[in-house]
């Protein structure tokens, strides 16, 4: 519950006329280019699947670059990403990175709640 009540506050600050949504939406338009080897793993996790990255966010996913997506990776597959236009949520608690990231996260962001 941490982690969501975290992506909300999150989404609840980019979307504020505050100190904190002026920090998020620059990093959001300093974001960098990410040096893309190999297509196949993007289907992955969120660091192989986006193009950009800004303040140990994961941004710009494959297929939905249009979209304003925030994403963290942590050990053993945890995911937090959030998408700042729409509020979607999605948070994975895995204990290691054997679940089918394609369908639970990147499926699921891309259609939207």
């Amino acid at each position: 519950d941490d982690y969501v009540r975290i992506g909300k506050t999150l989404y609840n600050d980019y979307n504020s006329d505050s100190c904190i949504g002026d920090y998020l939406r620059t990093i959001y338009e300093n974001r960098v280019k990410k040096k893309v080897k190999d297509e196949r793993i993007l289907n992955k996790h969120s660091a192989a699947a986006t193009y950009e990255y800004g303040g140990q966010f994961h941004l710009s996913y494959k297929g939905m670059k249009n979209r304003v997506i925030f994403a963290l990776d942590g050990y053993g597959g945890q995911q937090l990403v959030i998408d700042m236009e729409n509020g979607t949520i999605i948070h994975v608690g895995a204990i290691d990175e054997h679940y089918n990231w394609k369908k639970i996260v990147y499926n699921v962001m891309k259609k939207g709640l």
